[in-house]
């Protein structure tokens, strides 16, 4: 469980996205860090996935967190359906995931932003 929640943590740690219009920054408490982490990874699926009627447009980084959370495609995607507003979570495809994911480019528009006193 703690390889999980390491790589929902990464995750969620970049994939921030700095937007000159509106620079969000996130503050986590450690007594709420797992329900914080669930709702910013939830809050990242349905701004970043794309539901089409044959197919999930899926970014990159979530390959990368599957990867890292040791989750099987098939999962990926059942997270990814249970994740969206009920209206895109109908639309969700009931084919075989490797024939319904297609993958978006990896954005490197992120920056990491580590307080001085951590990075001593």
């Amino acid at each position: 469980m703690a390889t999980g929640r390491r790589a929902l943590a990464r995750k969620v740690l970049t994939t921030a996205e700095l937007s000159l219009a509106a620079l969000q920054v996130r503050l986590y408490t450690a007594k709420k860090i797992h329900q914080q982490l669930e709702a910013a990874r939830t809050e990242f699926i349905q701004g970043s996935v794309v539901v089409r009627k044959q197919a999930l447009l899926l970014p990159k980084v979530l390959h990368y967190y599957a990867r890292d959370a040791a989750l099987e495609l098939r999962h990926l995607v059942e997270l990814v359906c249970e994740s969206m507003p009920e209206a895109q979570r109908e639309r969700c495809p009931r084919r075989r995931a490797d024939k319904c994911v297609e993958w978006m480019p990896y954005k490197s528009s992120f920056r990491y932003v580590v307080h001085r006193d951590l990075a001593d």
